[in-house]
């Protein structure tokens, strides 16, 4: 291309010679000399105004200005961006052939500019012929002689900007007083606009612009800009494109003059097939970099871009490129052509090149695999030529774009070492993101070299921002903090010291994304918490989000994060709170599903429960996306956001959900009716992707859903069949989290396979496992109605008992005691050893105990037979009697009945006493369990003769109601095996009734003679501890006791015995014999007549007592399970603004 008139002659040999078209067509065109002789001020050519545009043309009329050879103003091709030292502002301006005020394309319409002067003419010759040699001080001596240039003729002043140019002259601050002479009177006549051409104006700006003369030096680009303003519909192509390549280079944002560059697109559009390749790149580079342009600007020139995108030079595409990325417009299909044609031209492209096109493609956000990849190899062979700035944009625009080359983004990293000197602020921050986005977003890092490379770059960074941290602003800090966090590197102190500092300077400044990220990266590192430098950079964002409110924050993914990093270090006021969900409500429909699952993650963990505008439209998203667009990680945190907010779901309710806001009172109760059918959406999604999940995912969905109350059998049973295979890989708390989660929506049944698994994973992995994590799923597998783990409770033992006597105080809270030894009394696990270990600690720690731990810790020692330790009775009953009233009834009959199984029976009678102490209480808040347990205390207080103290009389109607409840609760489910040994009895005339219920009593009898009172009892396997089968539990010791004392005469025929029997009958009277029975049958040789019932097979039988067993004892949750926070990245904490270019 020519300079910015290239190809033709004006102003030719002699000032005014032969030579192309002076004011000729747009390309340029032939007109007839003005005048005078050859050789002369006014050239060789002949007189008048000749053809050409303000020649012969249709606006001319006259003959040219003169014929020549192209002396000041001949072929060349203008300033353009180009080659040479990266300027971060914009691609880089390089050099094109030839200068810019030579024969260009002919004029333009507008403005014939003012008749020559001899005095004129004369000086401009002079201009023009001065040698080279003498250089800009011999020009500038020149004008110095010429007199008040404020008089002189526009092309002499516009010709004497140029050849300043021409010679490498260069203001650059440094203002010449006679050059300061020559802008000035530039200025001054540019007010008068008519005498200057439309070629002369546009030519003079370039001019200035290539001077580096910048706007503080002088207003000469504002009165370009007005003059230019009045014709720029006659402008044409070359004109368009030098004049806002001009105020693009001069960096020229006075608003009059962006008002100019503004309507510069709609005057391009018509003439868009007269620019040439460079003229259209030029254009849309100085747009960019101006800022000015939207799509419906641009557009236009991206089709003229593509219908021509084969005569594109590697700069002009790479330009072009950058300038819809620096405007944000994400035009696919022309970043789809032009990549093609990058890829075609790729062994061309320079650094600068290279960088450009991976930059633009970032951060438009598209990708162009094939591009990409030439991009990759073309960029490895040319590393060597990259600079600073071509390293560290390269690297972040393939982190940003995630296309992860580990050999290019090694080798960048390898290479900060010899260039970190070279490196500015924004250098470094933006280099070290794309190292940790390397390490922590792209594919895992196995090779140690590799590993290697990244630490030393980091390191490297790190020192060098410490030993410049007094140049580093707070985007830069932000972004290094950010890089170092997410890489698992070591954050350094002075990094998150200084940052507070500096974003209090800038902090009306920042992006949205920049307060963002300063938070983010100050709780990933535990900042705001405790220390009061975090909380400070906590404090200064939030005044600002406060200060701009909440239609500033229009970015999901700064909102998630912002409220992700709030939740994390416990900081913001109930002001900020609100305003972040009324950000978020709002905008909603665009969040992203991790923006969704992120926000109410982040809700859930700050316990911000007052948002229900919120809380339904994450329930709206969810019931859209929840099947379609939410991934295992947003199902996963959505539904443990809604458990740890405390959602639950009433099962008298009809599906209406509630929210619990604070304590236990009624009126803070808000009812949430989209809960149902958002957790059967979060259901149906979970079930569908559910292999996709990994442990954690897997364990936080089943406990969610505990913690919600919500039962699902199906989604429990996904869970079960896609965590089984995989428990390897899971956590202890995740184990037992899950485990804690199918014990309490009672989904073990049906996941059998699952609890065997888990019970071989608890054994061998036990010393793993945590004081929570152990007793959780030890309370798991009893409270179940799945198989019992009797080897996981035998291996956790000796386990537990040492953390107990080491006095771990983790492990000794009352809490942890309480659970331990409910579990192993309700799987019937014998563990002597273990219970000495838990008498210890209770009675070390028995101040901190409340009426729940009380109560649960005297039941699991009855009900395990520990019955003999009078000071641990003692001490409890001590307690309860501190405590006094805040007992409930249900923790009350707990105790109780505990208090029954000892041995002294006055200490049953005094827990009896203190029961009846404290502030009426009605039977009817208790379960059946309950009632039954007071009547068994009721029977060993009546019926004990030891009993000397008076013993509070318990009403009649009460003492009905416990009597009905303990035989519901005491009745058998009978049995197969337990009919063959009545049909044994009767066979040898032993007449009973069976399933007797003693009214005076309460008890229930196997198989009862009620004349002789005489009883035989078929006892199960619930009966003995699991793992010493031939000791009686305290549950049967007991109730053994009140049989005795209640006068019937018991034989106990154990199963055992009665499977291994070969002979029936001589098993039943060996039984009585063994108890000093007497049968009183007279066929005490007597042989089975009829065939013996079929019984059902021992699986079966044990799992009837088991479900027996199961509603003979109370129930208890040990506090909410683990119900763990989990610590993630949400959604990588996304690119850094616009760090980079």
């Amino acid at each position: 291309m020519g300079g910015p008139y290239g190809g033709g002659g004006s102003y030719g040999g002699g000032n005014y010679g032969k030579g192309g078209g002076g004011y000729g067509s747009p390309q340029g065109g032939h007109g007839k000399g003005y005048g005078g002789p050859p050789r002369d001020n006014y050239g060789g050519g002949k007189g008048g105004y000749g053809q050409g545009n303000y020649g012969g043309g249709k606006d001319g009329g006259g003959k040219g200005y003169g014929r020549g050879g192209g002396q000041p103003y001949g072929r060349g091709g203008g300033y353009a961006p180009g080659k040479g030292p990266y300027d971060p502002r914009s691609p880089n301006a390089g050099k094109g052939k030839g200068g810019g005020f030579r024969a260009g394309g002919g004029g333009s319409k507008g403005g014939v500019g003012a008749p020559m002067t001899p005095e004129d003419a004369r000086l401009n010759s002079e201009i023009t012929r001065m040698p080279k040699g003498q250089g800009p001080q011999g020009l500038l001596r020149l004008l110095s002689q010429a007199g008040d240039l404020r008089k002189a003729n526009p092309v002499v002043l516009a010709g004497a900007l140029h050849r300043l140019s021409k010679m490498g002259f260069q203001a650059r601050g440094r203002l010449d007083p006679v050059f300061k002479g020559l802008l000035d009177s530039t200025e001054a006549q540019l007010s008068n606009a008519d005498q200057w051409s439309s070629r002369h104006l546009v030519n003079a700006a370039y001019a200035v612009a290539k001077l580096r003369v910048t706007p503080q030096d002088t207003r000469a680009y504002n009165a370009f800009a007005q003059a230019s303003s009045q014709r720029l519909q006659h402008f044409n192509a070359q004109d368009i494109s030098n004049l806002s390549w001009a105020f693009a280079t001069a960096d020229a944002r006075d608003p009059d003059i962006i008002q100019v560059v503004a309507q510069l697109p709609k005057h391009a559009h018509a003439k868009l097939s007269t620019f040439t390749s460079q003229g259209l790149a030029n254009t849309c580079w100085a747009l960019a970099t101006l800022g000015v342009g939207s799509a419906e600007d641009l557009t236009p020139f991206a089709r003229e871009i593509e219908a021509r995108a084969d005569e594109f030079k590697p700069q002009e595409l790479s330009n072009a490129m950058w300038a819809f990325a620096r405007l944000q417009i994400p035009d696919e299909r022309f970043f789809d052509l032009l990549g093609d044609m990058c890829v075609r031209k790729m062994e061309l492209f320079n650094a600068q090149n290279l960088t450009n096109v991976v930059w633009a493609y970032a951060t438009v956000g598209l990708r162009h695999e094939r591009c990409f990849a030439a991009t990759v190899a073309c960029s490895l062979r040319a590393l060597d030529g990259f600079n600073a700035q071509n390293l560290s944009n390269t690297i972040w625009a393939y982190a940003r774009s995630e296309f992860y080359s580990p050999n290019l983004i090694a080798a960048i990293a390898a290479r900060t070492a010899s260039k970190l000197h070279e490196f500015n602020c924004q250098n470094l921050s933006n280099t070290a993101w794309a190292i940790g986005r390397r390490v922590s977003e792209g594919p895992e890092v196995k090779h140690p070299a590799e590993k290697a490379v990244y630490h030393r770059a980091l390191t490297l960074i790190v020192q060098e921002a410490h030993r410049r941290l007094d140049e580093m602003e707070a985007q830069n800090l932000v972004s290094l903090g950010y890089a170092i966090v997410i890489s698992n590197f070591e954050a350094p102190d002075f990094l998150f010291r200084a940052l507070p500092e500096r974003l209090a300077k800038v902090c009306g400044r920042a992006n949205a994304q920049d307060l963002s990220n300063a938070v983010w990266a100050t709780a990933k590192v535990g900042g705001g918490n405790s220390d009061q430098t975090g909380a400070r950079t906590f404090f200064i964002v939030e005044e600002e989000v406060l200060r701009r409110g909440a239609a500033r924050l229009e970015n999901p993914q700064n909102i998630s994060n912002t409220a992700w990093a709030f939740a994390k270090a416990g900081q913001g006021s109930d002001g900020l709170w609100a305003l972040l969900a009324d950000a978020a409500t709002r905008r909603m429909s665009q969040f992203k599903a991790q923006n969704c699952s992120n926000t109410l993650y982040a809700f859930a963990v700050a316990q911000r429960k007052d948002h229900h505008a919120l809380f339904e439209a994450v329930s709206r998203e969810i019931l859209q996306r929840a099947e379609t667009d939410l991934g295992s990680q947003d199902l996963a945190n959505m539904s443990w956001a809604l458990a740890t907010l405390g959602f639950v779901m009433p099962e008298d309710d009809g599906g209406r959900g509630t929210l619990q806001k604070r304590g236990g009172v009624t009126n803070n109760v808000t009812t949430a009716p989209w809960l149902g059918p958002t957790l059967e959406a979060l259901s149906r999604g979970a079930q569908r992707s559910c292999r996709k999940f990994n442990p954690q995912h897997l364990a936080n969905t089943a406990w969610a859903y505990a913690k919600l109350n919500k039962r699902d059998p199906q989604l429990m049973e996904h869970i079960a069949r896609a965590a089984e295979p995989i428990l390897d890989s899971f956590k202890p708390q995740e184990i037992s989290n899950m485990t804690y989660a199918f014990a309490k929506t009672q989904s073990a049944r049906g996941s059998e396979f699952l609890f065997a698994s888990i019970a071989k994973q608890v054994t061998r992995r036990v010393e793993e496992f945590g004081p929570q994590d152990v007793s959780n799923t030890l309370w798991a597998f009893a409270a179940s109605d799945a198989p019992l783990g009797t080897d996981l409770f035998v291996a956790c033992a000796p386990i537990v008992a040492r953390n107990m006597r080491n006095q771990k105080m983790d492990w000794r809270t009352p809490q942890r005691v309480a659970t331990v030894a409910w579990s192993y009394a309700r799987a019937a696990v014998y563990a002597p050893d273990l219970f000495q270990a838990l008498a210890d600690a209770a009675l070390a720690i028995l101040d901190d105990f409340l009426a729940v731990d009380v109560s649960n810790v005297a039941w699991a020692f009855a009900a395990a037979g520990e019955t003999d330790r009078s000071d641990l009775y003692e001490a409890l009953f001590e307690r309860a009697r501190v405590l006094g009233a805040v007992f409930a009834p249900q923790e009350l009959a707990n105790v109780v009945w505990s208090y029954a199984g000892l041995d002294d029976p006055e200490a049953c009678r005094r827990m009896w006493c203190f029961m009846f102490e404290g502030p009426p209480w009605d039977p009817n808040q208790l379960d059946e369990v309950a009632k039954s347990q007071l009547q068994q205390a009721w029977l060993r207080l009546t019926r004990d003769s030891r009993i000397t103290g008076e013993v509070p009389p318990l009403p009649e109607a009460w003492r009905r109601d416990f009597a009905e409840s303990f035989k519901i609760t005491e009745k058998s489910l009978g049995s197969r095996t337990q009919d063959q040994v009545s049909f044994v009895l009767n066979e040898i005339g032993w007449s009973h009734s069976t399933e007797h219920y003693d009214s005076e009593s309460g008890l229930s009898l196997d198989m009862a003679q009620i004349p002789t009172k005489t009883a035989v009892e078929f006892d199960g396997p619930v009966h003995y501890f699991a793992n010493e089968p031939w000791m009686l539990t305290g549950r049967s010791k007991l109730k053994r006791r009140l049989l005795d004392l209640t006068g019937w005469e018991v034989v106990y025929i154990d199963y055992r015995d009665w499977d291994s029997a070969t002979d029936k009958v001589d098993c039943v009277f060996k039984a009585f014999a063994k108890h000093g029975v007497d049968p009183q049958v007279a066929q005490r040789d007597a042989h089975l007549t009829r065939a013996l019932p079929e019984a059902e097979s021992s699986a079966d039988f044990v799992q009837l007592q088991r479900y027996a067993q199961q509603r003979l004892m109370p129930t208890f949750t040990p506090g909410d399970g683990a119900g763990f926070v989990v610590d993630y990245t949400p959604g990588g904490g996304g690119a850094p603004g616009h760090y980079g270019v």
